[in-house]
């Protein structure tokens, strides 16, 4: 059986859950759990979990968050997505060390980092232009903060080009609590705030070069 749920609010959000058990945590409210089904809340801040597929919308914006079984819904997203996803099916990731380890010279590379986790309050927004996030959680379980960058209006410096990465002052628009092998697809359009926790974080960020072709 294949289902798929809509969920429209009031401030504009709507998520896709498909095949899932999914909770949502509204701050200084009780969690509403719902198993083939759907729940409406006008809250704009909020934690999701979930086992499968979700898509948030917000004001025409998406991101995508997923388990990495399956990764293969996305390949068509990029041409060189087919080739990350196999790495990840076939390397050995809990056992890269600490840094960068190349895939396909620069256009596709890993970053693996193991790291206590931060608070809300501690982290701040961050994009970039020229390359695409895959963040994979290895264990622990990743709070990333998420705002579609047409809503980022408080740059906190210009745009580093040779750090590919500008941050921002703006909160986001939404908490996705992401355990170990789901991981979530930030693009350019995506600002993102990774590793918040109160635990330790191990994770692998893919960086895809946005203008990089087919090998």
């Amino acid at each position: 059986m294949n289902m798929a749920f809509y969920l429209n609010f009031n401030t504009g959000l709507l998520i896709r859950v498909s095949l899932v058990r999914a909770q949502v945590e509204e701050p200084n409210t009780k969690s509403l759990t719902a198993m083939w089904g759907f729940f409406i809340f006008s809250a704009k801040h909020y934690t999701m979990r979930s086992l499968n597929t979700v898509l948030l919308y917000y004001k025409n914006s998406q991101m995508i968050f997923d388990h990495i079984s399956n990764a293969s819904r996305y390949v068509a997203l990029h041409p060189l997505f087919s080739q990350v996803f196999e790495f990840i099916k076939n390397a050995n990731l809990s056992a890269l060390a600490n840094g960068k380890h190349a895939i396909i010279g620069d256009e596709v590379f890993v970053i693996v980092a193991r790291a206590n986790g931060r608070t809300r309050e501690d982290v701040q927004l961050e994009c970039h232009r020229k390359y695409i996030d895959i963040q994979l959680v290895l264990s622990g379980t990743d709070e990333m903060g998420w705002k579609p960058l047409n809503g980022c209006h408080q740059p906190v410096d210009a745009y580093n080009a040779s750090a590919d990465i500008q941050f921002f002052y703006d909160a986001p628009d939404a908490w996705i609590s992401t355990p170990a092998n789901t991981f979530c697809l930030f693009f350019p359009e995506d600002a993102h705030a990774p590793l918040v926790s109160d635990q330790m974080i191990h994770k692998a960020v893919f960086k895809i070069a946005v203008n990089a072709s087919a090998k």
